[in-house]
């Protein structure tokens, strides 16, 4: 197999990323993917946006492999300021830009079929002239997931043949037989 595949969840993930970056949030064009937070007040505020750690796949039907799947996408911001009011103002700012941008997004609502929770708490990281504070907004959003049978090389497939019988009464009504046609 040749190329890059690019999973669903790697999908979502940039479309998270894609929505903060275009929604001109207070983080402006600090918003990265994966990626170590920076503790720089001159680099702040900013936002990382995580691969998911946790996903849950339920099975939708017996046969075919087929799943409702929720992954849970971590969103990290992070800002610095001199004083905890004005770091509580800015952190708050920053949280409903995110979740405002990432709802609004149709790229990222096109590629889900809905938004499942979104769970956000917030810390205070140090005290010094510059305070830095961050906020882990976790998103879970569902998606279908869906697997082919592996295509093996074996024997080819010549004709297909069957019965059919009466249900109530059991006889045989008549039968057939299809060849593909190459």
């Amino acid at each position: 197999m040749s190329g890059t595949i690019v999973s669903y969840r790697q999908q979502i993930r940039n479309a998270i990323q894609a929505a903060i970056q275009s929604a001109a949030t207070a983080a402006g064009t600090r918003v990265f993917g994966p990626r170590e937070l920076p503790t720089d007040p001159s680099m702040l505020p900013c936002v990382i946006v995580s691969s998911p750690p946790q996903e849950r796949a339920q099975s939708l039907v017996k046969g075919q492999p087929s799943f409702e799947t929720v992954a849970y996408f971590p969103v990290t911001a992070r800002v610095a300021a001199q004083t905890v009011e004005s770091i509580d103002a800015q952190l708050e700012t920053l949280i409903v830009q995110i979740k405002q941008a990432v709802f609004a997004y149709q790229p990222l609502i096109a590629l889900t079929e809905r938004a499942v929770s979104v769970d956000t708490s917030t810390a205070l990281l140090s005290e010094g002239q510059y305070k830095i504070a961050e906020a882990n907004i976790v998103f879970a959003f569902e998606f279908p997931e869906f697997y082919s049978p592996s295509v093996s090389a074996g024997t080819p497939l010549t004709q297909i043949s069957g019965s059919v019988t009466d249900q109530a009464s059991g006889s045989p009504i008549g039968s057939f037989v299809v060849t593909p046609t190459p």
